[in-house]
């Protein structure tokens, strides 16, 4: 008496994977056809408002005081006097005042 009860079990089981599969396919369909983002402008991306030069001053959230030693596009190597020198993301850097 059991196995059929546990056989309809299994297909009842089954019936919702199947659902669930089926609703997945129908989703990832419908992404294929969205509309895509208008492409971005040809030229250059646009820079922070300020730049760091070789020689000044600026400090770090984590690292504290330095002096900027190098610049290599949004990167700047920075000798810290608390940790000696890293290399930092121009974002993560203020001017010190």
């Amino acid at each position: 008496m059991e196995k059929p009860s546990a056989r309809r079990q299994r297909s009842a089981a089954n019936r919702e994977v199947v659902k669930v599969v089926r609703k997945r396919k129908v989703l990832a369909g419908s992404l294929k056809h969205a509309p895509q983002p208008a492409s971005v402008s040809e030229g250059p991306a646009p820079e922070t408002p300020f730049a760091f030069s070789v020689g000044d001053w600026v400090t770090h959230k984590l690292f504290g005081p330095g002096v900027v030693m190098t610049v290599d596009g949004n990167k700047q190597e920075v000798k810290f006097t608390s940790v000696g020198i890293k290399w930092i993301i121009r974002d993560f850097l203020k001017a010190q005042s």
